[in-house]
């Protein structure tokens, strides 16, 4: 083996370590969502962070309508305008002017101490699992996933409802 034939056969490893190295942040955050890829298909598996979420939220709560009725990632964006909502009328009621900027909307309720370290990285998750549902596809997301999301997000949602009635 000569020199030019080696260079040739260690050339796609070493791009991929480097580029592992230099994406390892993004990576990082991905990886707990990922529960099956599929190289040639590039499919990622949406239903690992869900799994993570429940944990925390410890509830059971059944979803009212489990039908199919229109595609699972306008499912997961209309709930997640309903957690958006929730979020702001969480910062009014306490005095707090309420971005426009989702990001900003949970760093200022967390910042505010409005709901507790749990429920923010509850919070968190549910935004990085709605960005990862809207960025991976229709086809990568199963109904039941999305049935799952929708009743995690009701939970959610309950626990914003209840900080606003307390006084």
């Amino acid at each position: 083996m000569d020199y030019k034939t080696f260079l040739i056969q260690i050339a796609w490893p070493t791009v991929t370590i480097i580029a592992l190295f230099v994406f390892k942040k993004p990576l990082l955050k991905i990886i707990p969502f990922i529960e099956e890829i599929n190289i040639k298909g590039i499919r990622l598996k949406f239903c690992q962070g869900l799994k993570d979420t429940d944990e925390v939220l410890k509830s059971k709560i059944p979803i009212e309508n489990e039908n199919k009725i229109y595609s699972p990632i306008i499912q997961i964006n209309d709930i997640w305008i309903e957690i958006e909502k929730s979020c702001q009328n969480l910062l009014k009621k306490n005095n707090h002017k309420a971005p426009k900027i989702y990001r900003a909307l949970g760093s200022r309720i967390k910042k505010y101490n409005l709901i507790d370290k749990k429920h923010g990285v509850v919070l968190d998750k549910l935004r990085q699992l709605r960005n990862l549902a809207s960025h991976i596809g229709e086809n990568n997301i199963s109904q039941n996933d999305a049935n799952e999301f929708i009743r995690l997000s009701t939970i959610f949602i309950e626990y914003i409802n209840e900080k606003l009635e307390t006084p």
